[in-house]
């Protein structure tokens, strides 16, 4: 074999030497890199069922907010019509007060009055 065949053999041998220390160190690489991602697979996954928790909690408080907003709703229509009927009521109540109703009562206890007034006075003139 001549010097520049067994020169070429040498470098050919290195540069193989090289290529299977990359091969080594990317196959490392690729392990590193596996593992890393299934410990991030696993964080992600981990992360995704908090969230999942976290919007079912959100959707139980949201419908528990539009159950109290509609029990509310309805309590105020309540409430406005009750306060429309005490209206109603006070206006009914003021014409039987101020009203021909009113005004008649009032006529009859100042005649009330009167006669009570002379029969006190025919007792005391009896006796």
């Amino acid at each position: 074999m001549s010097d520049v065949e067994s020169l070429t053999l040498a470098v050919l041998r290195e540069i193989r030497d090289k290529i299977q220390g990359t091969n080594e160190r990317l196959d490392q690489t690729r392990t590193e890199l596996l593992a890393r991602i299934d410990q991030t697979n696993e964080r992600l996954d981990r992360t995704n069922e908090r969230l999942d928790r976290t919007n079912e909690r959100l959707d139980r408080t949201i419908q528990e907010q539009i159950r109290q907003a509609t029990v509310l709703v309805d309590v105020r229509r309540d409430m406005e019509r009750m306060a429309n009927a005490m209206v109603a009521f006070n206006d009914r109540f003021d014409n039987l007060l101020l009203g021909s109703l009113g005004t008649t009562v009032r006529d009859h206890t100042r005649r009330l009055d009167d006669l009570e007034e002379r029969v006190e006075v025919m007792e005391t003139q009896r006796r």
